[in-house]
């Protein structure tokens, strides 16, 4: 017969095994690189923490860069930078690798700059938002800027880009699938049609040299064997930069 001890040491190791799996079912991601200052909260912005090399996040946490930058690596092979003084809402990050029916990824960049290269959550699970725009991947690496608007560069693949009214998707919606092309979306209004990024003001540029020096394109690109080509239903406009009905 088992003695109290004995029991005592079982019931241990069960609420262990039990809170180190919910922890795991919960974690969005891990860090891979911090420079300077970044934080990481509850997505109501209590309980700030400092974020090192290694730590988790969650789902239901955002990430603030402050005067720092971070690069991550998400739980689906997805690979994210952000530029200092840059806020990513994790809201949902459910990757269910055996089977991909749970799938379900909700990202807010709410400002700052990110780099992002697309993991293996399908594009019909994977939802990156920010104030004005709602994108949707093409097996992609782009790039996103959020300030008094957003700014949408394409890198490898494409997105499409719809813009929001008060978090509402409009029906207006934009492809950019030319590497180094934009689309730049206003608050409730459409996305603008594609545009050279040489053609956007300097402080891109500075968002972009940052970025670079985080997560250079030709290393994102090699990451994860590049992001993975669309498949038949997710197939883009072969038009490029074409816009796209709803």
């Amino acid at each position: 017969m088992a003695t109290i001890k004995q029991l005592l040491k079982i019931s241990v190791a069960v609420v262990l095994f039990i809170a180190a799996h919910t922890a795991y079912a919960g974690m969005a991601g891990s860090v891979l690189r911090v420079t300077g200052d970044a934080q990481v909260a509850n997505i109501d912005g209590s309980n700030p923490r400092p974020l090192s090399s290694g730590d988790m996040v969650q789902e239901g946490e955002q990430v603030m860069t402050n005067m720092g930058n971070i690069q991550m690596q998400m739980k689906d092979g997805a690979i994210i930078a952000l530029t200092r003084d840059s806020v990513l809402m994790i809201n949902a990050y459910k990757y269910d690798e055996p089977t991909g029916e749970a799938d379900n990824v909700s990202l807010r960049l709410e400002k700052g700059s990110a780099r992002t290269i697309s993991g293996n959550v399908p594009s019909s699970a994977f939802a990156f938002m920010t104030p004005h725009a709602s994108i949707k991947i093409h097996g992609t690496l782009w790039d996103t800027k959020v300030g008094s608007d957003s700014i949408i560069i394409i890198r490898e693949g494409a997105v499409t880009a719809e813009s929001t009214c008060s978090d509402t998707a409009t029906g207006d919606q934009q492809l950019i699938n030319v590497p180094g092309t934009a689309t730049v979306i206003q608050a409730c209004l459409p996305p603008s049609q594609p545009i050279a990024e040489t053609e956007l003001d300097d402080n891109l540029d500075n968002a972009i040299v940052q970025l670079d020096a985080i997560l250079p394109i030709t290393t994102a690109s090699t990451t994860t064997d590049g992001p993975t080509p669309p498949g038949p239903d997710k197939t883009p406009d072969s038009t490029p930069g074409g816009a796209i009905s709803p």
